[in-house]
């Protein structure tokens, strides 16, 4: 599972959603895309394979732009 938590600034709009991004490699982080709400602060990523690691990005989306990704390597 995945958790997060609000950025410290929004870019001065309301957050409208949250993007995570994930996949097998540092170059395929985008095998899978998802939107989330922006009341979402975590994910449940389905269907891993054991022994894999998983490159992972969550992103925060307003009217402003898509902000820097927090970025983790998963085991």
């Amino acid at each position: 599972m995945l958790n997060w938590q609000r950025p410290a600034a929004d870019g001065g709009r309301p957050i409208t959603n949250y993007i995570v991004t994930y996949g097998r490699s540092d170059d395929s982080i985008a095998e899978v895309n998802v939107e989330l709400p922006a009341n979402t602060y975590n994910y449940s990523i389905t269907n891993l394979s054991n022994y894999q690691n998983y490159y992972v990005k969550v992103s925060a989306k307003n009217l402003v732009g898509t902000g820097n990704a927090a970025e983790l390597l998963s085991p």
